[in-house]
């Protein structure tokens, strides 16, 4: 049971390294700083995602709580594209908890072919955002919705010049690698400490 309990505690690595690369981005932010986001950009973000404040879902139009979702996945998309989800405004939107883990994730059927795009890192063809506007379900025409309001926000930043993911640097890949050995070594040492207290 203690091993089981080990095991597990070594596979929330994952919940680290999240933390340990919103602390790389800022590190990153300092040598390539984002523009700033001014009232300005606030503004235009409310008007493009169609909500009167950052805290409104843009999703649902209902309350939202917490500091919203990164539109760029901090970890979630490195294993595809080998980028990094950048911990600013510019990355951030207000989601409902409800739909974080699944709204940029669509699945729709088109001429009989399924589709599965992650809209955070990859685009709609023309023929599939026409084929979800032009439907007559409800679900796909909420994915257009959804496609097309994320896609304007992206060009609003791009054309700001501002950045929602980087590319690690070889020194931020040592740091992590070198954490993720240390966080080994503290449960290898916990489970020596375990055994000495229950012989």
């Amino acid at each position: 049971m203690l091993n089981l309990a080990i095991q597990k505690g070594k596979k929330r690595w994952s919940d680290q390294n999240y933390y340990i690369v919103k602390a790389l981005s800022t590190i990153y932010l300092k040598s390539n700083p984002n523009p700033d986001f001014t009232e300005k950009d606030f503004k235009m973000k409310c008007e493009i995602f169609d909500i009167p404040n950052d805290n409104t879902c843009f999703i649902s139009g209902k309350p939202s709580k917490g500091i919203g979702d990164h539109i760029y996945e901090i970890n979630g998309y490195f294993k595809y594209t080998k980028n990094r989800g950048i911990n600013d405004k510019w990355n951030l939107i207000p989601v409902a908890g409800e739909y974080n883990k699944n709204y940029k994730i669509f699945k729709f059927n088109m001429n009989g072919i399924n589709i599965k795009k992650n809209i955070g890192y990859e685009n709609l063809t023309d023929n599939e955002l026409i084929f979800l506007v032009s439907s007559t379900n409800h679900k796909y025409i909420e994915m257009a919705d959804i496609y097309v309001k994320l896609h304007a926000w992206k060009m609003y930043v791009e054309q700001r010049g501002a950045k929602l993911f980087f590319k690690e640097t070889s020194d931020m890949v040592i740091i992590r690698e070198r954490f993720i050995e240390n966080y080994n070594k503290i449960w290898e040492q916990f489970y020596v400490d375990c055994k000495l207290i229950t012989n």
